[in-house]
């Protein structure tokens, strides 16, 4: 995938799944806390449709702890970390950048053999 290098340190499963959880910097700081909790939505979230999934709402309310929370279950249930993907908003300047962004990391002639060569097993995360 041809994505931009500013997203990496989000998609840390992309190189080796098995380091994610342990990794991946949002995950790492669930870690230190006493009490973690478990949003009952994680369990509302599709595992088995493809699509780009956005979740939006205020600031610091728990937007990408959920977004890896979920990656980290989907890992952890077998799906691909290829078929993964998390693109932070606080990256993308306007509609332009993201149009931009998508086609190139997504959209490609490259990318569309190798998803039509796979079953479908999960959606992208976006926030």
């Amino acid at each position: 995938m041809n994505m931009d290098i500013r997203f990496s340190p989000h998609n840390i499963h992309q190189e080796n799944p098995d380091l994610f959880s342990s990794m991946d910097p949002h995950l790492q700081h669930l870690r230190k806390q006493l009490l973690v909790h478990r949003s009952e939505l994680l369990d509302l979230l599709p595992r088995h449709n493809p699509g780009i999934y956005t979740i939006s709402g205020g600031r610091q309310i728990g937007k990408t702890t959920l977004l890896k929370q979920w990656m980290n279950e989907l890992l952890e249930s077998g799906v691909a970390p290829e078929r993964i993907t998390y693109i932070t908003g606080e990256l993308v300047d306007d509609h332009h950048s993201l149009v931009r962004l998508l086609s190139v990391s997504f959209f490609s002639p490259r990318r569309r053999l190798t998803s039509t060569s796979r079953r479908p097993e999960a959606g992208r995360a976006t926030k």
